[in-house]
């Protein structure tokens, strides 16, 4: 099956010495990304709202490519691979809508939209919660298929989070997830799709 392809820009991890307070123009997003199985690129994908425009961002674990850096060490080992997230966005309201993954050719995505919505407050941190990829399908590219999972593992994720950016541990945090939520299947499951690259065939000259 194919499926249109989601196009976007990777949000990166602000430097080790980001300092919330030195901005008043934009804030901080916490929150972690982990899966199970094999290597692919799992992503979350958010959109300012109410901005209905196609424009699109994401939050991404793991590597989309099947060649990738054996070097690389994550956050968190335990049941899987994961790493936490800490990322500058501008000052407002933000919904994440949707999740894929890629590895390869193949790709999946969230059957459905979902609404996460968090906001952005200057000189603040706002934790959004944990996202699990847990592989259902796969092949030699990596993960072609997976569920996702949405939970409040907030007390982990902050402790981590003041450790490696110590100057969050002086920042306010606000909580933009329930206390104790668990989704055990975001989006109502998934949407796979096979995109193999064109093939080319030259044209001879006479």
């Amino acid at each position: 099956m194919l499926l249109p392809l989601l196009f976007g820009c990777a949000t990166p991890n602000v430097d080790a010495d980001y300092r919330p307070a030195n901005d008043a123009s934009s804030g901080a997003v916490i929150l972690s990304m982990a899966f199970s199985g094999a290597l692919a690129g799992y992503r979350v994908w958010y959109h300012p709202f109410p901005d209905a425009s196609p424009k699109r961002s994401f939050f991404e674990v793991g590597e989309s490519q099947v060649l990738t850096s054996p070097f690389h060490t994550y956050d968190f080992t335990a049941n899987g691979k994961g790493d936490l997230i800490v990322a500058k966005l501008p000052v407002g309201d933000y919904e994440i809508d949707s999740w894929s993954l890629s590895a390869g050719a193949y790709s999946s995505r969230s059957a459905e939209p979902f609404q996460i919505r968090f906001s952005v407050r200057a000189g603040r941190a706002a934790y959004i919660g944990s996202f699990r990829f847990m592989q259902t399908g796969g092949n030699f590219m990596g993960t072609t298929s997976a569920v996702v999972s949405y939970s409040d593992m907030s007390e982990r994720d902050l402790a981590l989070a003041k450790k490696k950016w110590p100057n969050l541990a002086g920042t306010p945090i606000d909580l933009a997830i329930e206390a104790g939520l668990k989704v055990a299947k975001l989006g109502a499951g998934e949407k796979r799709a096979f995109n193999p690259p064109p093939i080319y065939v030259p044209v001879l000259g006479k």
